[in-house]
């Protein structure tokens, strides 16, 4: 109604109808609002509207969740032309330079939009993981500290640096730093999430208990902690509790991907293989770029013989995701030798896949 009315700030309706759209799950028609909204900004101004700020923000980052990594680079390219100090259009770019591959650009981006906003702690969180990804360990603990010196009660950041302790091998900094997550950030659902995660593999199933149900209870809207909860009932023997558990995070995430792949294993590794392949199959339709789901899937058709299913899985999961392949598919490989002896043709097409 306030665009049939040709209300003033016109750019800030398109913008709010686009948001809305991606909500509902219109992500195409979202896309056709901003750009809408983004011409109608431009038309005849000689000094930019700043609402067509929030457009272009909000159009690449809908072109990057769509993996459309070169609309987005121009998006982000044509927000950047109009608005040089734009901390969140400098960050947008930085991520997809990253995913393409073009780590020095990346760099440049993350520092740039850090000095545009110096309290701008998402970028300093990915300008973290970025380094981390880089092997640059000793730089993303610096960007960590000078993000949590901007951002003290910023969880993300506490449980970001957590976590790449955790995978340094670094435990107890790591149960140092989720502590203070938890601890500043009382209700950062992830903080609960990675430290229950840590516990279990330090083989402490009772306290990964304790964090998953009290990260449940705090943050109850976030569905990887139904999953996690479910998975250390598994691991304590409690299957029971552990399928109803993960019913329930079911029951209200019915999209999550995650939910779908623990309980299809969990009911394969107790003999159910046709309510196994369904739950996969479910999840496979709900959440369709979870790679992992793929995984469990094909192990499960692998298992059963029908190999020709299990090379589309595995086709597809590389295609989805290719940077799970190195550490998940060489298992996958020594789970089909032990399930299909002598079926060499599948596993050296896929030894190949993952060499390339």
């Amino acid at each position: 109604m306030g665009i049939r009315n040709n209300c003033s700030d016109v750019t800030a309706l398109y913008h709010a109808l686009g948001l809305l759209e991606i909500k509902d799950g219109h992500r195409s028609l979202a896309g056709d609002i901003f750009r809408k909204g983004i011409e109608l900004g431009l038309k005849g101004n000689r000094e930019v509207d700043p609402g067509v700020g929030f457009l272009l923000h909000s159009l690449g980052m809908l072109e990057l969740d769509n993996r459309n990594l070169l609309e987005a680079k121009t998006v982000f390219a044509t927000g950047i032309s109009l608005f040089p100090n734009h901390s969140q259009m400098l960050l947008g770019q930085a991520l997809v330079s990253m995913k393409l591959g073009e780590h020095q650009q990346a760099r440049l981006f993350f520092r740039q939009s850090v000095d545009a906003d110096a309290i701008h702690l998402h970028a300093w969180q990915s300008w973290a993981i970025a380094e981390k990804q880089f092997g640059n360990i000793e730089l993303a603990r610096i960007l960590f500290r000078q993000g949590l010196k901007h951002g003290p009660m910023h969880g993300a950041l506490w449980q970001g640096y957590a976590v790449m302790e955790m995978q340094q091998g670094n435990s107890e900094i790591a149960r140092s730093l989720f502590a203070q997550a938890v601890r500043r950030a009382p209700s950062h659902a992830q903080s609960y999430q990675a430290w229950a995660c840590l516990e279990v593999r330090l083989g402490n199933l009772e306290q990964a208990k304790a964090l998953a149900w009290e990260g449940v209870r705090r943050a109850p809207s976030h569905a990887a902690l139904w999953t996690v909860a479910g998975l250390v009932e598994e691991r304590l023997g409690n299957t029971a509790k552990a399928r109803e558990v993960l019913k329930m995070g079911l029951d209200l995430f019915p999209s999550h991907g995650a939910l779908y792949k623990v309980l299809g294993e969990l009911e394969m590794k107790h003999g159910a293989v046709a309510l196994a392949r369904e739950l996969f199959s479910r999840g496979l339709d709900e959440d369709p770029y979870y790679a992992p789901v793929y995984h469990a899937a094909a192990l499960l058709e692998a298992k059963t013989g029908n190999l020709e299913v299990t090379s589309y899985l595995f086709d597809t999961q590389i295609e989805i995701d290719t940077r799970i392949t190195s550490c998940l598919l060489f298992h996958s490989l020594e789970t089909i030798r032990v399930a299909q002896e002598g079926q060499g043709l599948l596993l050296v097409k896929h030894e190949e896949d993952v060499e390339r």
